[in-house]
C-alpha cells in the first residue's frame, strides 16, 4: 500500500506534464505507456487522477455513436473539409471543437413535435411524426381540395382498380366494427 501511494506522489514530478501532452497530442494509452515503460492502465489512472481536464480524443466511431449519426455522415463532413480531425494511424481522433460542430451540422428540428435529432437525411424523429405529418386531417384546405380532385380523376382512369381497393376497404371496415 506504501509503495503504490509513493508512486502517486511520484507520478507527477517524475513525467512532468508529459503525460499529459502526448494524451493531448492524440497518442493512445498504450503507446504512452510503451514510451514510460508504464502499463496502459497506470497510464488511464493518472490521467484521471492527476489531469481530470484531460480532453480525451475520440475515434470516429465513438463520435458516430455519441451523436446519434452514422459514420457516414461524418465522413462526408471530413471530406468536405467542413470537420478536420487529426489522422492517427489508421483511424481519426475527433476534438471537442470537431465535436460540438458535427452535432450543429447534423441535429435538426423534428418539422412535427420540434424534437431536436440527428440524422443527415430525415425531417421527422420519427416513423410516427412523419404519419402524423402527411394524414389527410391535418393538410390546409387547399391540399384537400387538390387531393380530391387528384383521386376523383384516378378513380375515372382506373375504374376497375378503384372497385377492387374500395372492396378491400369495406371488408376492412366491417371486420374492425365486428372485432
Amino acid at each position: 500500500m506504501s509503495q503504490y501511494k509513493a508512486d502517486k506522489s511520484t507520478a507527477i514530478a517524475q513525467y512532468n506534464g508529459l503525460i499529459k501532452d502526448m494524451r493531448e497530442s492524440g497518442l493512445t494509452l498504450q503507446s504512452i505507456g510503451n514510451h514510460i515503460g508504464r502499463t496502459r492502465e497506470r497510464v488511464r489512472q493518472i490521467l484521471n487522477e492527476f489531469y481530470p481536464d484531460t480532453q480525451r480524443p475520440k475515434t470516429e466511431n465513438q463520435v458516430a455513436c455519441l451523436l446519434g449519426s452514422s459514420n457516414t455522415a461524418l465522413r462526408k463532413l471530413r471530406r468536405k473539409n467542413i470537420l478536420n480531425p487529426k489522422h492517427i494511424g489508421r483511424c481519426y481522433i475527433y476534438d471537442e471543437k470537431d465535436i460540438e460542430l458535427a452535432h450543429q451540422l447534423l441535429s435538426k428540428h423534428c418539422l412535427i413535435c420540434g424534437k431536436l435529432f440527428v440524422s443527415p437525411r430525415l425531417r421527422f424523429c420519427s416513423l410516427q411524426c412523419y404519419r402524423k405529418r402527411w394524414e389527410y386531417r391535418n393538410l390546409s384546405p387547399e391540399r384537400k381540395q387538390q387531393h380530391r380532385r387528384l383521386t376523383e380523376r384516378w378513380r375515372k382512369e382506373h375504374l376497375e382498380q378503384w372497385k377492387v381497393s374500395n372492396q378491400r376497404a369495406r371488408a376492412k371496415y366491417r371486420l374492425k366494427q365486428i372485432g
